[in-house]
């Protein structure tokens, strides 16, 4: 089968995406992985490279922060992948300063940061990515302007006229 892609209207053949049987397994064994984690992990541990860890982390979390910056600034479509990138990064980042920061000296500022600052920024972006796909499939699919984002075919084959869109 052959479908014409949506931004080149080329046609390309379709077949069974080896990623998503990769992210299917992955999950599949990231399941008893957690459990394992959960029942045997100490609630304390000795780190070594802490610094190096966390350095890495908020140099990623620039990174990241720049090019939706940059995108922002030049409106490239990039953006919206930026955007989700971001909002995950400072999520993780927002988390992990939190958990590691409890029955410390340093657990009410965390929590402020966390609350004021990352969290409600990661969901200025969720909603900024959100609305940023929703209008680029007003405009190139309006067929799908009203469906729910799970519904929207990446591509349509167009030779079949395209499936009644799901509203809302």
């Amino acid at each position: 089968m052959q479908l014409h892609d949506p931004l080149t209207g080329r046609l390309r053949s379709v077949r069974a995406h080896p990623f998503a049987f990769l992210a299917m397994a992955a999950t599949l064994l990231l399941i008893p992985w957690t459990l394992i984690y959960i029942s045997q992990l100490p609630d304390h541990h000795t780190a070594k490279h802490w610094n190096l860890a966390w350095a890495g982390f908020d140099i990623g979390l620039c990174v990241a922060l720049g090019v939706t910056a940059w995108c922002a600034l030049r409106e490239r479509a990039l953006l919206i992948i930026a955007l989700v990138v971001s909002a995950t990064l400072l999520v993780c980042d927002a988390w992990f300063d939190v958990a590691t920061s409890l029955d410390t000296a340093d657990e009410a500022v965390t929590l402020v940061t966390a609350l004021a600052i990352e969290l409600p920024l990661a969901g200025y972006f969720a909603f900024l990515a959100h609305r940023l796909l929703r209008t680029t499939i007003r405009i190139s699919r309006p067929e799908y302007a009203g469906s729910a984002l799970r519904s929207v075919p990446l591509a349509t084959d167009r030779s079949e006229a395209p499936a009644a869109p799901v509203t809302r």
